[in-house]
């Protein structure tokens, strides 16, 4: 495995997925760091992109909240229109066929493995309660991180940001988000892991497509206003929820 591509936080956002999948050019591996789907218009189809990337290639997919989430909301839809977090991951759930929940909820939380010759730790968060918005309190949240400890290098998602920090002796990195990426600036993140070591990438994908897409949902109009704008810009503003 010479080229690895390491992702995390998708959030149903296909046209993303899509463009990192596609500027990752060969990669021997992939690895999915939770979140493929929630806050995000794509989620059957997104889930389908993973499952083919699967089948294709050495894989190591993990579960986060969000993926839970549509899990544990299966049934609860009964109409009407998306206007917070919690009609989303109704709406997410009802979105999901009988196969694309079981892909679900066959991902396992974490995973040990060995990548390059470094033992490596592959987990979406700590707790689904990490002030993942709040930048001010990301390195004093991993400092505390219980998987740091003994572990050569973690890789993790659910922060949104690409991290690469070192907490102790482990190396903490965070690839950044495909589907919902922050800090200002609105290119699907990922990384490439090679034997020389992990580089941070950016591309730009087709943000209208996602919008687009947001309007065909049954949406509220203000709900719908407040995420066009965080895809476009690179911002997650929670504050109009």
């Amino acid at each position: 495995m010479q080229r690895i591509l390491v992702a995390a936080d998708i959030h149903a956002n296909l046209p993303a997925f899509e463009a990192v999948v596609d500027g990752a050019g060969r990669v021997d591996a992939c690895i999915v760091l939770g979140d493929v789907v929630g806050y995000g218009p794509h989620p059957a189809e997104c889930i389908s992109l993973l499952s083919e990337l699967v089948h294709e290639l050495p894989t190591w997919a993990i579960v986060g909240n969000h993926d839970t989430c549509a899990l544990e909301y299966a049934g609860s839809w009964q109409g009407g229109v998306v206007g917070n977090g919690a009609e989303w991951d109704a709406w997410t759930a009802a979105q999901l066929d009988d196969a694309a929940a079981t892909f679900l909820r066959q991902q396992p939380p974490d995973i040990a493995a060995t990548f390059h010759g470094t033992p490596t730790y592959l987990c979406h968060h700590q707790s689904p309660l990490s002030s993942h918005v709040d930048d001010a309190t990301v390195a004093e949240e991993l400092e505390t991180w219980e998987h740091a400890e003994g572990t050569a290098l973690v890789l993790f998602g659910h922060f949104h940001r690409q991290i690469d920090w070192l907490v102790g002796d482990t190396r903490m990195v965070n690839p950044g988000s495909v589907g919902q990426p922050r800090g200002n600036d609105p290119t699907a993140a990922f990384a490439i892991w090679e034997p020389a070591g992990i580089r941070f990438q950016r591309v730009a994908y087709d943000v209208d497509r996602t919008v687009a897409a947001l309007a065909d949902m049954p949406m509220a109009p203000r709900y719908r206003e407040t995420w066009e704008i965080n895809y476009r810009r690179g911002i997650v503003d929670l504050s109009r929820e």
